[in-house]
């Protein structure tokens, strides 16, 4: 018999309490969370580097209220972040850089 700390789940198996309350809190966040105010596709560069550069060193409860206010996620900003480093990696490709202690 199974501990009654357990709640059977379907195809996946059990779950403790814990992990079942912890995916009502996170299925509660998503509830709560505004529709998006305009699709991330019409977000410009210019935009979401503007976003990159307001949000950048804001504390996590801060950078996640932001982003709700925007309708965005903290991913949909790490997705930005690592998209505009590949770019600008690709645009020194070839380019000799001088690290600034030797200048």
């Amino acid at each position: 018999m199974r501990s009654n700390t357990a709640i059977q789940g379907g195809v996946s198996g059990a779950m403790t309490k814990a992990e079942f309350r912890d995916l009502v809190g996170r299925l509660e966040e998503l509830a709560r969370r505004p529709a998006p105010v305009r699709p991330l596709e019409e977000w410009t560069a210019e935009e979401r580097m503007e976003a990159l550069v307001d949000t950048h060193g804001m504390w996590e409860e801060e950078l996640e209220a932001w982003c709700w206010e925007q309708g965005l996620t903290v991913a949909d900003l790490e997705r930005w972040r690592r998209e505009a480093a590949t770019v600008l990696g690709r645009s020194h490709q070839g380019n000799v850089m001088v690290p600034l202690s030797a200048a």
